[in-house]
């Protein structure tokens, strides 16, 4: 099977280097990177001309003249993909070649979305990478109502393989909700029938950076959210849509359901080195 991994890239010639070898480090026997320059401001899109040249055969790239957000340029990076699955990875993560190998075990003809157990969040710290918190998912498949049980899960992390069929059926990234535009995809797969696979065993390294879209748009989240959910609100009902409308946190308006979904677990003393990380960065 041929994987089209898709990476909206902006300002991110720090780190795609690592996010491009774990993806060259997999060595899968059909696959291709498609990436698009979103109007980075830095050497992002040189890099991306270089990647393209040193490897002709895999690599397709694109440019925004100007920064467009995540959502179009993740479209944009799936108008360069041939392949019938796709692999968002965002530009300053890395994939587990164990992990990944085991993802792909794992799959299906029956599965349309499928993702790792967890999530562990890491950030530089003197050239070391510090897993300082860990999302681990307790069932082997995310369904609708698991969005009501937590507010962390596979969908707001965004990174899973996934069909073609499923981006054609939904009509691909939303590009008016900032940076939930991976959130809205999943919610969108939800709504049109589709559930998550979960493989337990697997695990995907997410960057804690201040300066990632996530963290530049997360206090426009919650508004966001709300203006999602009012434009999809096919599983809400009219006082629950009510109870949105005057709701000044969206997240906590939702999570309804007990949490048998995920745990936590925090490093503390890592923490307290993210927290001297963010003030030198």
């Amino acid at each position: 099977m041929k994987i089209s991994f898709i990476i909206p890239c902006y300002n991110c010639e720090k780190t795609l280097g690592d996010t491009v070898s774990s993806i060259l480090e997999l060595k899968l026997s059909e696959f291709e990177i498609c990436m698009v320059d979103d109007g980075s401001k830095d050497a992002t899109y040189e890099l991306l001309k270089s990647y393209a040249k040193k490897y002709p055969k895999v690599v397709r790239i694109g440019k925004n003249p100007e920064n467009r957000g995540g959502g179009y340029a993740r479209n944009e990076c799936v108008k360069l993909a041939s392949a019938d699955w796709f692999f968002l990875i965002d530009s300053d993560n890395y994939l587990d070649k164990k992990s990944f190998h085991k993802l792909l075990s794992a799959l299906t003809e029956k599965d349309n979305l499928i993702t790792f157990q967890n999530i562990r969040f890491f950030y530089d710290f003197c050239g070391l990478d510090l897993v300082y918190k860990n999302w681990l998912f307790l069932k082997d498949r995310m369904v609708f109502d698991d969005l009501r049980r937590t507010a962390y899960h596979s969908v707001v992390d965004g990174n899973y393989l996934f069909r073609r069929a499923v981006f054609e059926k939904v009509g691909g990234y939303e590009t008016e909700f900032g940076a939930l535009e991976s959130w809205s995809f999943g919610y969108k797969a939800f709504l049109a029938g589709y559930e998550f696979k979960i493989v337990k065993g697997t695990a995907y390294f997410h960057r804690v950076d201040g300066k990632s879209y996530w963290t530049r748009e997360v206090k426009n989240n919650s508004n966001n959210m709300k203006k999602l959910l009012l434009k999809f609100p096919e599983k809400f009902t009219p006082a629950e849509i009510e109870a949105l409308e005057k709701s000044e946190d969206t997240q906590k308006t939702i999570l309804t359901l007990p949490n048998d979904f995920m745990t936590e677990t925090i490093n503390p003393f890592f923490r307290v080195l993210l927290k001297i990380y963010y003030l030198v960065h």
